[in-house]
C-alpha cells in the first residue's frame, strides 16, 4: 500500500538536488508526511578524495533481509584459509573486544602450535575486517531488534530507546526481571555512574547499581546515552522509574554534574541527592596543596581510613574527620568545608555503598 502524502513531497525518478544534505532533508520530510522515520544506511565514498559517492536511505524499521544475511554469511564463510571453527572463534572473541591477533595466539594455545592452526595471522585479520564490515551501519538496528524481541517474548523484560534528529540511536535503557526484583529488595539507595565511555560508538555506558545484604554489587538497570545533558538525563531517569513501576529510591548517589542535579530535583519527589565518594576523592589532588598530599605526610591514608570505613557511625565519622582537618590545618579549607557541610546529614551513610565505585 503506497503511503499517502502531498504529491509535492513524493519522490520521483529523475529528481535532482543541489547537494547531499538537500536530498536527505527531502526524504526526511517525505517520510514524516507519510508516517514513518528514516535512517542512513550504506555510504560509498571516492577512494582518494573520500567524498560521498552515494548514500542509501532506509525506513528505520528496515533490517537485513534473511536472504541477504545468508548470502553475506556464506560469502564470509567461503573465505579460504580458515575453518568454520576458527571463524566462529573470531566471532565470539569480537563480542568481548578481543582482536584477531590475540585470537590467533589463543588459537595457537588451543591447537598446540601455529603449524596446527591451518591459517595465517593475516587470514584472521581479513576475516575480522570482513565481519566488521558486515555489521557496520546496522549494529544499532540489530541492538534495538534484539531487545525489542526480548520484550515481545518476555513480558517482564523492560526496554526503551530513543533516536535523535538524524534517526541515530541516542538513548536506551533495559532491565530484566532479576534486576527489577533486586531493586524491589535493595533499591533504597541507587548509584548512578557515567564514567564508562564506550570506544566504538561514542556513547556513555550508564549503569544503575546498588548493594545487596551480602555487600555485593548488583545491577538494577543498564543504559546508554549519547550526550550528558538535561534532556538525556530526564529521559533516562523517567525510563528508569517506568521500569521500576514508578517506585523512587530514597537516595541517588551521583557526581557533581549540574544537569543531573537539575533533573533529580525536578523529577524525584522524595529522593535525596548524594555526591559519590569516588568522584570526591578523585578531585582531592586538585583541591588540596601538593605539600599536604605527599605520601610522607600520610594525609591521604588517614582521610581514606575515615571516609572509606565500612561500618562507621555518624559520631565516629565526625570525630575522625575533625581530627584529620585539625592535624593538617585544613579547618578553613573552602572546598573541604563545603564538601563536609553539604554532606553532613548523609556523608557517612554513603561510604559503604560508594566503595563499589573505588
Amino acid at each position: 500500500m503506497a503511503p499517502k502524502c502531498p504529491n509535492e513531497l513524493k519522490p520521483a525518478i529523475g529528481m535532482k538536488f543541489n547537494n547531499l544534505e538537500e536530498g536527505l532533508e527531502f526524504y526526511k520530510s517525505y517520510a514524516f508526511a507519510a508516517g514513518f522515520n528514516t535512517r542512513k544506511s550504506t555510504t560509498k565514498r571516492q577512494r582518494r578524495s573520500k567524498e560521498v559517492k552515494s548514500q542509501y536511505i532506509l525506513c528505520n524499521k528496515e533490517g537485513y533481509k534473511e536472504k541477504r544475511k545468508a548470502t553475506v554469511e556464506k560469502d564470509l564463510n567461503n573465505k579460504e584459509g580458515e575453518s568454520n571453527e576458527e571463524k566462529a572463534s573470531i566471532k565470539r572473541k569480537r563480542l568481548v573486544n578481543i582482536g584477531p591477533v590475540t585470537t590467533f595466539r589463543i588459537m595457537k594455545e588451543v591447537v598446540g602450535g601455529y603449524d596446527n592452526i591451518g591459517a595465517y595471522k593475516q587470514d584472521f585479520k581479513k576475516f575480522h575486517r570482513d565481519l566488521k564490515a558486515y555489521i557496520q551501519g546496522s549494529d544499532a538496528q540489530m541492538f534495538v531488534d534484539n531487545f525489542t524481541n526480548k520484550k515481545l517474548m518476555w513480558s517482564a523484560f523492560f526496554f526503551d530507546f530513543e533516536m535523535d534528529e538524524d534517526y541515530c540511536l541516542c538513548r536506551a535503557l533495559w532491565a530484566d526481571p532479576l534486576c527489577k526484583k533486586s531493586y524491589a529488595l535493595f533499591g533504597d539507595m541507587v548509584s548512578f555512574d557515567t564514567t564508562y565511555q564506550t570506544n566504538r560508538h561514542n556513547m556513555v555506558f550508564t549503569p544503575f547499581t546498588g548493594v545487596d545484604h551480602h555487600k555485593s554489587c548488583i545491577t538494577f538497570a543498564t543504559s546508554f546515552i549519547a550526550k550528558e545533558d538535561i534532556v538525556s538525563f530526564k529521559w533516562l531517569f523517567r525510563s528508569f522509574l517506568n521500569a521500576m513501576g514508578g517506585n523512587e529510591p530514597n537516595c541517588m548517589i551521583m557526581d557533581q554534574d549540574p544537569a543531573m542535579k537539575i533533573v533529580v530535583t525536578s523529577l524525584f519527589k522524595k529522593n535525596e541527592h548524594r555526591l559519590c565518594m569516588w568522584h570526591i576523592m578523585k578531585k582531592l589532588p586538585d583541591k588540596v596543596e601538593k605539600s599536604i598530599m605527599q605520601e610522607k605526610t600520610s594525609f591521604l591514608k588517614k582521610l581514606c581510613a575515615c571516609v572509606w570505613h565500612l561500618e562507621i557511625e555518624p559520631a565516629e565519622f565526625e570525630e575522625r574527620w575533625n581530627k584529620v582537618m585539625v592535624e593538617y590545618h585544613l579547618e578553613e579549607h573552602e572546598w573541604l568545608v563545603y564538601m563536609y557541610k553539604i554532606r553532613t546529614s548523609g556523608f557517612w551513610r554513603i561510604s559503604e555503598m560508594c566503595s563499589l565505585e573505588e
